[in-house]
């Protein structure tokens, strides 16, 4: 936890200039995508909150997904109406009182796709940056989630991450060197860091 912490902070302090200091040797920054918060966002990808409780999102080409639409479906978490979700909690709910807050849950800001390298090449860790559009200037924050298992990096965004963004809180994720993508041996090809499968 403490080297997310780290590197959340190295990420972030580079990425927003809060320093002049270079980034370490290790990072390596992949796409940077900034979110209007309306047509796609940082939480729900564009859904809303409610659209959570419906159908999987799907592809316009099922064999050829693009970006948009992988992260749209590794932010999709389904099916939690039970326990609470929407209700007494979620994206578009107030911790406090459990009110419905306007805006769906939504998040515009930006992200940013990076992984940490040994300089080996064989222990990389990914990791996802987000900094909301209401990052607070007067106390800068940052909340740190290490991803569950071998799940995506965007897997907690709609459980957790939210409530940093939410609270103006630049919010970091790894998958602590796990991964979650295959090595698909026949075809001779691989998951990259933004979910397409390239030879």
């Amino acid at each position: 936890m403490r080297n997310l912490l780290a590197a959340g902070c190295l990420l972030l302090s580079a990425l927003t200039a809060l320093d002049e200091e270079p980034a370490p040797p290790w990072l390596r920054l992949g796409p940077h995508t900034a979110y209007d918060g309306v047509t796609d966002d940082l939480v729900t990808g564009g859904l809303g909150a409610d659209a959570m409780l419906g159908e999987r999102p799907g592809y316009a080409d099922p064999l050829h997904p693009t970006v948009a639409e992988l992260r749209r479906a590794a932010l999709f978490q389904p099916g939690r109406g039970g326990p609470g979700f929407g209700r007494l909690f979620g994206p578009d709910v107030d911790e406090t009182s459990a009110e419905k807050i306007p805006g769906e849950g939504k998040a515009a800001g930006e992200e940013y796709l990076a992984y940490a390298d040994d300089g080996e090449g064989k222990q990389n860790v990914a990791m996802l940056l987000q900094i909301p559009a209401s990052l607070s200037s007067e106390r800068y924050c940052l909340v740190a989630i290490p991803v569950n298992g071998s799940a995506s990096l965007f897997r907690d965004v709609v459980d957790f991450g939210f409530w940093g963004l939410r609270h103006g809180c630049a919010v970091v994720y790894t998958d602590k060197g796990h991964g979650n993508g295959f090595a698909m041996l026949e075809q001779d090809s691989v998951n990259i860091l933004d979910g397409r499968l390239v030879a």
